[in-house]
């Protein structure tokens, strides 16, 4: 359906610049040779009134009359005609071989399939361009709404699985009602300012500016990891160990969950399968980093340089089997890069990757 679209937008833009080619050759071919006769004409004329002049004075005098001497036409039934040399005309009248003759300055003439063909072309680029321009615009508006919808389901995605745990966990009888409304509630909050996030991507065309609050940062990884407690105690036989205290950030809390969210969904699908997940909070520098170290089967340094590319998928991930838009780790980085953080990755020794979450300290 996609490429169908892209085809007719293609089609439809390119219609000016087809119905401009089929006219500029049908005004090449029917109309120039007119301009071009109506040039010879005038030609003809002023040429004419100067043969007339010169048969009116018969002091001029007389020359044999060259082989590429044509007659134009006849003035009061005498020959006359006209001829190009050396940059100047030169005009005869008379009979047989020997005629007057004179040299005059040529007349300044329009090359219209010069100009006309010079015209046609500027247009045709003009249009041309502009057929290309609009068309990258298209695909340029059909990305940012695909882009804009594969964000809004990855950032609604994780905490709609959790609100989904959270019941599961209740009905199973894991959870209190107590916590389970509790953990509602927190879920429903964070639920609430995405939909702000996303009215304001909309209206706006960018997300809303981060919202700066005071929290721990480790404090945050817990409670982010809740959601896939279950399913990394599942694989690794344990709970993903998370170590550091009393480290306190500036930064808007939901997109930092949305980072954590990001990082323990990809360590889930991607290294815990392979070996164990660590989580390290410290403070260095004025920034508090959250550092999750995994043992699972890393990236190249071909794919670590583009692993934060909006739409790139490592080949590994790619072959994994496991969905995904390629886009969790780019909105990662820009969210944490708009709270004057970053989000960076290396390698671990001997396998796997480290990435980082750098925030400023409060």
């Amino acid at each position: 359906m996609i490429r169908l679209r892209i085809i007719g937008a293609g089609v439809l833009l390119s219609l000016p610049l087809l119905f401009l080619i089929v006219a500029a050759r049908w005004f090449w071919f029917s109309e120039v040779p007119k301009f071009e006769s109506r040039e010879r004409q005038r030609l003809s004329l002023t040429y004419r009134e100067s043969a007339v002049e010169l048969a009116e004075r018969p002091e001029v005098a007389t020359v044999e009359r060259a082989p590429g001497w044509r007659q134009t036409g006849k003035i009061a039934g005498t020959p006359w005609g006209y001829v190009e040399e050396n940059g100047q005309i030169r005009i005869w009248t008379g009979r047989g071989k020997t005629v007057r003759s004179v040299l005059l300055p040529a007349e300044e003439t329009t090359d219209f399939a010069f100009v006309i063909g010079a015209g046609l072309a500027v247009v045709l680029v003009v249009v041309a361009v502009l057929t290309f321009l609009g068309f990258r615009f298209f695909l340029k508006m059909n990305r940012e709404r695909a882009d804009f919808v594969a964000a809004a389901a990855h950032d609604l995605e994780t905490p709609v699985a959790a609100l989904a745990m959270v019941l599961e966990n209740r009905a199973a009888g894991i959870e209190s009602d107590a916590a389970a409304i509790a953990e509602c509630e927190r879920l429903s909050l964070r639920l609430g300012r995405l939909v702000d996030n996303l009215r304001d991507f909309l209206h706006r065309g960018r997300r809303g500016a981060p919202v700066l609050t005071e929290f721990g940062l480790a404090d945050a990884v817990r409670e982010s990891y809740r959601p896939f407690a279950n399913d990394y105690r599942d694989l690794l036989g344990k709970d993903v160990s998370v170590s550091g205290a009393g480290v306190f950030v500036r930064a808007d809390e939901t997109l930092v969950f949305q980072i954590l969210w990001n990082l323990f969904a990809n360590d889930l699908k991607y290294a815990a399968p392979y070996g164990a997940v660590e989580v390290f909070v410290t403070e260095a520098e004025g920034f508090g980093r959250a550092t999750f170290v995994d043992a699972g089967r890393g990236l190249k340094a071909s794919e670590r340089r583009r692993i934060f590319e909006r739409y790139y998928r490592a080949k590994s991930a790619m072959t994994s089997g496991k969905g995904g838009f390629g886009i969790g780790l780019c909105t990662a980085r820009e969210f944490a890069r708009a709270m004057g953080g970053d989000l960076t990755v290396r390698a671990n020794e001997p396998k796997g990757c480290i990435f980082s979450l750098s925030l400023p300290v409060a």
